[in-house]
């Protein structure tokens, strides 16, 4: 995700208008103001999302999460490992506190304006995951369908079903976040 392939988005858009239905992305994530930008142009215009591969990190918070539908494939991941709410207290340098506050304040407004749960982000920071083995390897974590439909993330497709976590490769490893035992 960048400024120029969001910019590039919006022109698209502005061409084509409403039929343009869905965005097909594979993602690693970016910069969290960026992936904002781009969730904003997928809620305002209102575009579905299609995941076949994986939508990463910015990607998932933002982008997947702000869609009013979305389709992925049988092994698709959704792997998110923060959002601005949950690095805030790590910013030690004034700049970086400054850039981080206006972070947060946006990403606040964000998903209050998409419906969705901003803990979204930051559900595998939690301390009961610290346990985990090995989670210093692991790069995120990813939720279940049922579980991201609790945080408000609805319309969620599968082609070819059931899903199923199926690692990225041997190096790049995700661990489940369970929703429903955080009610």
């Amino acid at each position: 995700m960048t400024n120029e392939a969001n910019n590039t988005l919006r022109s698209f858009i502005e061409q084509h208008g409403r039929s343009i239905k869905w965005l097909s992305i594979t993602s690693k994530g970016g910069e969290v103001n960026e992936g904002m930008d781009l969730g904003s142009i997928v809620f305002d215009h209102p575009l579905n999302v299609a995941v076949d591969k994986y939508c990463l990190f910015s990607c998932a918070n933002y982008v997947f999460s702000a869609a009013p539908a979305q389709r992925i494939s049988k092994h698709a991941l959704i792997g998110f490992h923060g959002g601005v709410s949950g690095l805030e207290q790590h910013a030690t340098e004034a700049k970086l506190q400054s850039y981080m506050q206006a972070a947060l304040s946006r990403e606040e407004q964000f998903f209050e304006k998409i419906g969705v749960e901003q803990r979204i982000t930051t559900l595998g920071q939690l301390t009961r995951y610290d346990a985990i083995p090995n989670q210093s390897e692991l790069l995120g974590w990813y939720s279940s369908i049922e579980d991201m439909t609790r945080l408000e993330v609805r319309n969620i497709e599968v082609t070819n079903p059931p899903w199923s976590y199926k690692p990225l490769s041997e190096n790049v490893s995700f661990f489940r976040v369970k929703v429903g035992d955080m009610q």
